[in-house]
């Protein structure tokens, strides 16, 4: 049985955050503060239980710790408003997130776009994605500036998409 787009999604960002293939030992630097590279990573894996399942963040913070819960936290939308103001609200609070928020946020976009490249969602025409692109690249300015890595992977994956979504308009 193949993965799981939401465990393919968590494989792809833990690959991206830790800068190794999935699998590979995680022994690089990572600069980000208060968060300790195994808290982002843990975040990361974390980062849309909340929204896609019925875990809050009390249990999470149970299970995980204040430091993991709260990184969680702040990349959850608030599933009771409507989705576009919950995408609104993402591009409104992405320069204002922690160091380690705007990490993961990069790092889930560029998966995000990844896989819509790889595997879109069947009902999504050529206009949904482009549209969710120019989205994503606006929740991304605010995310910049924090890993110099990711803000250039974020570049060459949406130069990449947009080129194929191109191609494809032909």
């Amino acid at each position: 049985m193949p993965p799981q787009p939401q465990a393919r999604n968590c494989n792809r960002l833990n690959d991206q955050l830790s800068g190794a293939p999935s699998g590979a030992p995680v022994d690089l630097p990572w600069p980000c503060q208060p968060s300790t590279r195994s808290e982002l990573l843990a975040a990361a894996l974390l980062h849309d239980t909340v929204e896609d399942t019925e875990t809050t963040l009390t249990e999470l913070e149970q299970t995980f710790g204040p430091t993991i819960s709260a990184l969680v936290a702040e990349v959850t939308d608030d599933k009771s408003l409507p989705k576009q103001e919950r995408k609104a609200l993402q591009i409104e609070h992405s320069a204002q997130a922690s160091a380690a928020a705007k990490q993961l946020k990069i790092a889930d976009k560029i998966a995000n776009v990844r896989d819509i490249l790889a595997d879109p969602p069947a009902d999504w025409p050529l206009a949904r994605k482009r549209e969710y692109l120019d989205w994503a690249e606006q929740v991304v300015r605010g995310c910049r500036g924090v890993n110099a890595a990711l803000d250039a992977c974020w570049k060459a994956t949406l130069a990449e998409a947009r080129g194929k979504l191109e191609a494809e308009a032909r």
